[in-house]
């Protein structure tokens, strides 16, 4: 291959050296806080006048991470539970031999099952788009499960008939982490009174929340935790992701790559270069260039002449 200038031949040797990768922390990690909010609504839809709607808030809190497992709390409940980060297997708590909800292995296909607290989950959507009021739009993996049930008797005078249950829940795309959930039940409640023989009435549940921004930043860099998850790649346990003498929030003010030590892709890393997003090779080592070429080649007609008075 043929090199014309001195930019290509920076641009080549680069591309044979440089790696750009993406530095992140272990998800979850210590101090990681998961907080989701939504609502729970109950539908008579033969009577809306008794309809009913509640808020939900879950809050989570992880710490304690070693040999592979963390710690998770739940703030509303006030109980904790150790978790295997990889199996995602509960080893403590009320579902001790299950597999925890919160967060999933990204690297799954369509129709692949998920266990989700001890109920098999089925990949729906592994590129699903949805939007989180906090967060904008995001590229999901989306998971389903369904059950239905013809007959539930409550007990002598009364059963849930027809009965359909649909859990959907999206994780994000590159962190596994659980964004927005929903279940629905409809079902026909079916009553029988003694005096008024038999009545049914149509009924619907809905649960569903989605992750909210919390502004927990523990690196203290003026990004918050899932801001840098979610937008950047970056990671939330170090000011400066990327190692490359300029903190995050800076890089990315100035239109940096906060996970790229070099982002215009010269022979000097981000905190190191005069005009970082510019591959173009500063003036002076062109000027030192031609000198050291005009040297040479002067070296090269002395030499000669030298020789030439020898003879």
């Amino acid at each position: 291959m043929e090199l014309k200038n001195i930019n290509q031949v920076i641009l080549f040797s680069i591309s044979l050296i440089l790696m750009v990768s993406m530095v992140s922390a272990t998800i979850p990690y210590d101090g990681l806080t998961l907080e989701w909010d939504g609502s729970y609504q109950f539908k008579n839809n033969d009577y809306p006048s008794v309809n009913s709607e509640s808020n939900l808030n879950y809050l989570y809190l992880y710490s304690n991470l070693q040999d592979g497992k963390i710690t998770q709390k739940s703030v509303d409940e006030d109980n904790e539970e150790v978790i295997d980060i990889e199996s995602r297997e509960l080893i403590t708590g009320d579902y001790i031999g299950n597999k925890t909800s919160q967060w999933i292995n990204t690297d799954v296909a369509i129709g692949d099952k998920i266990q989700i607290l001890g109920i098999d989950y089925v990949v729906k959507s592994t590129s699903d788009k949805i939007y989180l009021r906090d967060f904008g739009n995001m590229e999901t993996i989306k998971v389903e499960y369904t059950k239905t049930i013809d007959s539930f008797p409550i007990d002598s005078t009364e059963r849930y008939e027809n009965m359909k249950t649909t859990n959907l829940v999206w994780y994000d795309k590159l962190t596994g982490l659980k964004l927005k959930a929903k279940s629905t039940t409809t079902y026909n409640h079916v009553l029988t009174s003694e005096y008024l023989g038999e009545s049914s009435y149509s009924k619907e549940e809905i649960e569903e929340y989605e992750l909210k921004e919390n502004n927990v930043d523990n690196d203290k860099d003026g990004i918050t935790d899932l801001r840098e998850l979610f937008e950047y790649q970056t990671n939330p346990l170090s000011k400066d992701s990327d190692s490359d003498g300029i903190e995050d929030q800076k890089e990315i003010e100035l239109g940096l790559n906060p996970i790229n030590e070099n982002t215009d892709g010269d022979l000097w890393i981000d905190g190191k270069d005069s005009n970082p997003l510019s591959s173009a090779v500063p003036l002076v080592y062109y000027i030192v260039g031609l000198v050291l070429i005009l040297g040479l080649v002067g070296a090269f007609f002395w030499f000669k002449s030298s020789k030439k008075k020898k003879k």
